[in-house]
């Protein structure tokens, strides 16, 4: 049983089956039993491996990704999420695309037109030096991005307040670490990429 749901209500949480009719009629009618005074929980939307950009045989796919993004903002609007979690491979290429710049762009600002929160980290495919030059204009917006790990630890902490405002969240992120970064010359000498990492 989920805490706080009575009759084991996990598919509240469970979107494997976006779209899917009969999964919306089962949540809808396990959350019409649920009472005023029983316990509410924050919910969050994680997504992660947009990879935005992606071409398959010089085709692109960015209207497969416009409808993506679309049911993502209609679920995270419709199921009232106090953020949407994008952690990792933002974009398929380190050097992404102008039109895929101004997609994950256009998709972020659509969440802060809803005034959901978002949290974004970068994937092995994502060059953090290009997240961080939008993290002062996401930080305006609510779009919290946490390009690399600094030497302040507490900047891998987002704060989210709830949507009623009545509680708060900690999301500790942490982004995608090259192996160079964690280990030294010494510690990867005569081994293989596959057993470092």
């Amino acid at each position: 049983v989920t805490a706080g749901y009575p009759n084991s209500c996990t598919s509240l949480f469970s979107y494997a089956c976006l779209g899917d009719p009969r999964r919306r009629a089962r949540d809808a009618a396990a959350k019409s039993q649920i009472g005023e005074d029983e316990t509410k929980f924050m919910r969050f939307l994680h997504t992660s491996d947009w990879h935005v950009g992606r071409t398959i045989r010089n085709r692109s796919r960015s209207a497969e990704h416009r409808a993506v993004f679309a049911e993502i903002l209609d679920v995270a609007q419709r199921e009232e999420v106090d953020a949407v979690l994008l952690t990792g491979d933002v974009f398929h290429e380190r050097r992404p695309a102008l039109e895929a710049q101004e997609l994950l762009a256009e998709t972020l600002a659509e969440l802060a037109r809803q005034q959901i929160p978002a949290v974004v980290i970068p994937g092995n495919h994502d060059d953090p030096s290009l997240l961080r030059t939008l993290k002062p204009l996401g930080d305006l917006v609510h779009v919290h991005i946490v390009s690399e790990v600094g030497e302040e630890l507490d900047s891998l902490i987002v704060p989210i307040a709830g949507r009623d405002d009545k509680e708060r969240a900690l999301i500790g992120c942490l982004p995608y670490l090259h192996p160079h970064q964690v280990l030294s010359a010494a510690d990867g000498a005569g081994t293989s990429e596959d057993a470092r990492m």
